[in-house]
């Protein structure tokens, strides 16, 4: 059965440009990206307890076509309201928006061209994964059409803009996906940028380079760690996946199993709508991502012709920008569509953007370049991934360069672990390298904007145009310039750079982009490492100093923090039988006896699990006002918790970086001592919420979705905690959201509400994968459940598990899941 758009051939011709463009027996609809066979498919679909998906086929093809049906029973509204987004139809539906946010949003996105790309690019991805995305497809419509709009969840019920998808839609809604790290962010100031001449255009104030900071590094985190033979009781090895993503909205990951007998049989997790898994493990090979810091795109900043601020500066010509107009519809207040047209602007280097502080003047304007912008072999890279024997094939399956903005970290059954930041990345020359420092030395902007962790180049130098070396991605680096790592240790990665991967065998010597070496690491980084490598407080691994898999997973939920094992001791010695601290607060000065406190931290053992009791109170100390605190980023972070300054009083020792700094400050001689002060001010902090001293961490920390609350363990990056909880937008979707809205914080820098801490983002899929004689065992948890649908069983069902601070059970093998007592079957088949 055929599936066949209205496209015109002329389209047709300008969309295919790919090798598998050429047409045979002169069948000219073979240019058509959107004329594609569909079916047929047959597949079984298992679901388990928590309403996992099992996915059975004698072909790949059918396997996406269960996937896409059984996705869509649990994620529907989710993928439909992001493909009206990457399709820029938000406005037509929706209207402009509050502050034409969503006229932004569709302007934009055509801007960054990711349907056009698709349908250009669709032909040059492989038979197989063309078949499997229009089966993906397929299956979605399938469950579409079987409940109609009706009988869908509530937050897209009977929604016009709920509607059949196509494979392009999918490849678009990718090309998106691989932009996260770069013109997701961008958005707002893409369709925003306008010179100052064109009095035409909707004008908005830039936003700040703190905003912009933000955006750039969110704490999107993640921990990897991966063990090889060397470290574990079988000699065979193991991985952990810890995952910090939101926990709603479209950055949510979906837990699948996909078997074609004797092709494939892999686990994991997908992010929404996307065919197959992204971390995960087979039969031979595990493996883990987490978000890394290396710029996905450079600024350039362009200096402007007098008088006419759309040409500027390149090599000493005066260069005209590329205008284009793009037109999108938008729903009245008659209840009708119209027409918009906006125009858009260009350099060479890419779109024009309104730039924080700065915007667009008569003098200066600035662009930007996207390594990822069309770069389709995303789907391709994981397919390849899900099918790998070993390390050396997973590492393999990346050299296409369509890992977008992770790291990869991973083990396989032979007892070999590996490391990459493999992701795409800017291939600047080491005259650009140079020219760059020489730059910055000279440019307040370039400073004001490193600052907050983004590039900015000088437009007119060709000095830094990228250098293209026939790689995949025209203009990447190369992938054998890459970090990378193979190992019989350990690795671990918690989203700062590749230098620490193995404290043991630090990576040097890489391009300037991927980041500072030799540099002082956050505190997840360090006690990831201690994990992994057994050089924590507690001893996890027992007396033959080798990990088992119970052994790793009670090493990840102790729930430790660095600056806990470093500082709670020192801190406890510095305020026990210390007199009264007084201190400004407020319009008044008020002394504090901080007995009670130091007597909870002295009780305290230094996690963040639900029943710590003190945790608050230190996290409360360090977030006091006191202390500079610092943000995860690509270059030096200096904060006071990693460096000698207010809490350090030792230097941070490139060749003892786990370990240093480590030595609290002496107290002053004289005046107040800053240390305790901080401690009076978290014990007034929390008095004046009437929150307990005392006060288990469960009772204060926790989740609300669907009217239930739940305690959450993990703490913040400022504990330096290796599980996360925290709070945080990056949801784009227009859905209704899932968990109840926080009150205003108290204290910005812990994230304290007047009801104390609510969590909607950080741990969302944690798993330990240990591979033995018999094949891999995997335990795991999904935080917030797999299904979005408000009236599911599995809405919530594995919230309990996540705050009673434990994983359950993965079934993998046929025997496993047919002993499931709440094994459900169903056959699915097209047409």
């Amino acid at each position: 059965m055929r599936f066949r758009s209205p496209l015109l051939l002329a389209t047709a011709l300008v969309a295919c440009q790919g090798s598998g463009c050429t047409p045979e027996d002169g069948d000219v609809d073979v240019l058509d990206p959107y004329d594609v066979e569909v079916g047929p498919y047959n597949a079984t679909l298992r679901r388990t307890a928590y309403g996992i998906p099992h996915i059975e086929a004698q072909d790949t093809k059918s396997v996406f076509f269960g996937t896409g049906y059984a996705f869509a029973q649990d994620h529907l509204c989710t993928l439909a309201d992001q493909v009206i987004k990457v399709r820029s139809e938000r406005a037509a539906y929706f209207g402009p928006g509050d502050n034409n946010r969503h006229i932004d949003s569709d302007v934009a996105w055509k801007a960054l061209r990711v349907v056009s790309d698709a349908e250009r690019f669709w032909f040059d991805l492989d038979v197989d994964i063309r078949e499997g995305l229009v089966a993906y497809a397929a299956g979605y419509n399938r469950y579409l059409d079987e409940v109609g709009p009706s009988g869908l969840p509530r937050p897209c019920r009977d929604e016009p803009w709920v509607r059949p998808i196509t494979h392009i839609d999918l490849l678009a809604y990718y090309l998106s996906l691989g932009q996260m790290g770069s013109g997701y962010y961008l958005l707002d100031m893409i369709a925003t940028a306008a010179p100052p001449l064109d009095t035409g255009a909707r004008r908005r104030a830039p936003i700040s380079l703190q905003e912009f900071g933000e955006r750039l590094i969110p704490r999107n985190g993640s921990n990897g760690l991966a063990l090889g033979g060397d470290e574990t009781e079988t000699g065979r090895g193991m991985v952990v996946s810890n995952s910090h993503f939101e926990s709603e909205g479209e950055r949510r990951w979906y837990e699948l199993h996909q078997t074609v007998p004797g092709e494939v049989d892999v686990y994991g997790v997908a992010l929404m709508g996307v065919p197959l898994v992204n971390m995960g493990f087979n039969e031979h090979v595990a493996w883990t991502h987490t978000v890394s810091t290396t710029p996905r795109f450079l600024i350039y900043a362009l200096e402007l012709r007098p008088g006419d601020p759309t040409r500027y500066r390149y090599n000493g010509e005066w260069v005209d920008m590329e205008i284009e107009d793009i037109t999108i519809e938008v729903l009245n207040e008659a209840g009708q569509t119209e027409p918009y047209t906006h125009r858009l602007y260009r350099s060479h280097y890419g779109p024009m953007l309104n730039a924080p502080l700065i915007g667009w003047t008569g003098s200066l304007a600035f662009s930007y370049r996207d390594v990822n912008a069309g770069n389709i072999n995303m789907i391709p890279a994981w397919w390849r991934m899900n099918r790998a024997t070993s390390v050396q094939e997973l590492a393999q399956a990346q050299d296409n360069q369509g890992i977008p903005w992770v790291h990869t970290v991973a083990a396989d059954r032979d007892g070999q672990a590996y490391y990459a930041d493999s992701a795409a990345a800017p291939n600047l020359s080491p005259q650009a390298e140079q020219a760059y420092q020489d730059y910055l030395s000279a440019n307040f902007i370039a400073r004001q904007f490193r600052d907050e962790s983004a590039y900015v180049l000088d437009g007119q130098d060709p000095v830094f145009e990228w250098v293209d070396e026939g790689t995949e991605l025209p203009g990447a680096v190369p992938i054998e310039r890459s970090p990378k790592l193979f190992t019989d240790a350990w690795i671990a990665n918690a989203n700062e750079n590749h230098w620490l991967s193995n404290a043991d065998e630090p990576l040097e010597g890489y391009p300037m982009v991927f980041g500072a070496e030799r540099a002082a690491r956050q505190g997840r980084t360090k006690i990831a490492a201690k994990v992994a490598a057994n050089l924590a407080k507690t001893d996890y691994r027992g007396s033959d100093g080798l990990y088992s898999l119970a052994e790793l997973e009670q090493a990840i939920l102790s729930y430790p923090a660095e600056h806990a094992e470093t500082l709670l001791p020192q801190l406890i010695e510095r305020c026990e039988g210390a007199e009264p601290v007084n201190v400004r607060w407020g319009a008044d000065r008020v002394d504090v006896d901080l007995t009670e406190a130091c007597d909870v931290l002295a009780s305290w053992d230094g996690s963040l699990r639900t029943t710590a009791r003190g945790a608050h109170l230190f996290r409360e100390w360090i977030g006091s006002g006191e202390f500079q605190l610092g943000r995860l980023g690509p270059f030096v972070t200096f904060d006071d918790f990693s460096r000698q300054g207010a809490v350090f009083s030792d230097e941070f020792d490139p060749d003892d970086p786990l370990f240093t700094p480590s030595t609290l400050h002496e107290a002053p001689g004289s005046g107040a001592d800053p240390i305790l002060v901080g401690l009076a001010k978290a014990v007034l902090q929390l008095e004046e919420l009437e929150i307990p001293l005392d006060a288990e961490l469960g009772t204060i920390q926790f989740r609300e979705k669907g009217g239930v609350r739940t305690p959450n363990p993990g703490g913040k990056e400022l504990e330096g905690s290796l599980m996360i909880a925290d709070w945080r937008g990056g949801n784009s979707t227009l859905l209704e959201r899932q968990h109840t809205p926080r009150g205003a914080w108290i204290n910005a820098n812990t994230e304290l509400t007047v009801d104390g801490y609510p969590i909607n983002a950080g741990d969302t899929w944690v798993s330990a994968i240990a591979f033995t004689d018999d094949g891999p065992e995997a335990r795991g948890v999904l935080v917030y459940s797999q299904s979005a649908d408000p009236d599911s069983p599995h809405y919530n069902d594995q919230a309990a598990v996540h705050g009673a601070g434990e994983l359950r059970d993965i079934h993998y093998t046929r025997e496993q899941i047919q002993a499931d007592p709440e094994l459900v079957e169903t056959e699915l088949s097209y047409p």
